[in-house]
């Protein structure tokens, strides 16, 4: 079965998207027997500048408002173009790609349209809609785009893997895609090799029980809930239990004097040898990933996490309930529920160390069965085999 990938970024370049996920997922699906995958990318941005003069203006003359340069119909048509001439000599039995903006680009330019099209993705534009900060005052033109391309990929009959059911069930229910066009399938997990279960349960043993140290990774210090990360820390060590936040990945962001059990680390490349075994390191030898997002889709740090034995204390919010099971790997609390929640469900579970190590190890199980790349890639290609036999047929 020749899968054509088509991607506006570098497939090839473990940086290139979604802090690496764009790759591993074409390597995911490019292992699988039977898989013939080529590569349609990265496509150029022609008319880049034009539309970012057309996203100032939007900014600064037009109150404020945010504009998405690749809901662009123009933009949509030159990478239809641009894919049409990559795909020369090729006969793809199917197209994937995580962006549906690539298949109403192949769509607008008639790139062979009797090829079944599939969008791997861990949310829809209404899903975003008023939910990211990027995505609640957005221009009218955007807000028209992005619900035209859904609207029409839907009539068009695509085919769509989610990385969520929060995600699938919008898609149903806001575009009105039905459910045999519909898929879950989690995504993996973004590191090039992960420590193997004998080290993983002699660092579990290993982790000290007088203290706690949580993680809190991510480049967004306010969406994905710093500032409440940080009173929880707060709250571990007026209780008594000594406690470190490590941040990795953005500035942590606070008036005054930064407390001392704060560990901002920056940005910590894990698509570099040096980069990536420190950041296991440090997974490895903390308690837990704290993750109380006030918005996300399928958060990938939950299956980084989990893959090193540490669970995650995580909101439910978005697709983190496909992600995060109670007292699987991890605990997902409320949306309403406040810091001392998370802090008193940390005191009582650090008192038990037995049952701690119990919550660590079925993390890391919950990461072998079904937040890794080998089962997601597996489960594609079936449903890709499926979709190309079912257009066979018609």
């Amino acid at each position: 079965m020749t899968t054509a990938y088509v991607s506006s970024f570098d497939s090839r370049d473990m940086k290139a998207a979604w802090s690496g996920t764009g790759y591993f997922m074409a390597e995911a699906i490019n292992r699988q027997p039977g898989v013939d995958l080529e590569r349609v990318g990265p496509l150029n941005e022609k008319y880049r500048r034009l539309f970012q003069a057309k996203q100032a203006f939007h900014k600064y003359l037009g109150g404020g408002r945010t504009h998405i340069r690749e809901l662009e119909p123009t933009t949509m048509r030159e990478w239809g173009r641009q894919a049409a001439i990559a795909l020369r000599g090729i006969q793809p039995d199917i197209f994937l790609t995580p962006l549906p903006q690539i298949i109403g680009a192949l769509d607008q330019a008639k790139v062979l349209p009797e090829v079944p099209r599939v969008v791997w993705t861990d949310a829809t534009f209404d899903n975003l809609v008023g939910y990211y900060d990027r995505y609640s005052k957005l221009s009218q033109s955007t807000l028209e785009n992005g619900h035209r391309l859904w609207n029409n990929l839907s009539e068009r009959g695509t085919h769509f893997i989610f990385s969520s059911d929060w995600a699938a069930r919008n898609a149903q229910d806001r575009y009105r895609i039905p459910s045999e066009r519909v898929n879950v399938v989690s995504f993996g997990t973004n590191f090039d090799e992960i420590p193997q279960p004998a080290y993983i349960s002699e660092s579990i043993a290993k982790r000290p029980t007088d203290r706690c140290d949580l993680v809190f990774l991510s480049v967004d210090w306010h969406r994905k809930g710093g500032p409440f990360a940080l009173r929880v820390a707060q709250l571990l060590n007026d209780s008594g239990i000594p406690t470190s936040l490590s941040v990795v990945g953005c500035k942590p962001e606070f008036d005054g004097t930064l407390p001392d059990f704060v560990r901002p680390l920056g940005y910590i490349p894990k698509n570099t040898a040096e980069g990536s075994a420190r950041l296991s390191e440090l997974l490895l030898s903390s308690h837990f990933l704290i993750l109380p997002s006030l918005a996300d889709c399928t958060p990938m740090v939950v299956a980084e996490a989990n893959s090193h034995g540490l669970p995650a204390l995580a909101r439910d919010t978005g697709g983190i309930s496909s992600l995060v099971s109670n007292g699987a790997n991890g605990v997902l609390f409320k949306p309403t529920a406040s810091a001392y929640e998370y802090a008193q469900y940390v005191v009582e579970l650090m008192a038990q160390p037995g049952t701690y190590e119990q919550l660590a190890h079925s993390s890391r199980n919950a990461q072998e069965r079904r937040l890794n790349w080998d089962t997601a890639g597996k489960a594609v290609a079936k449903i890709l085999r499926g979709v190309a036999f079912r257009n066979e047929s018609a």
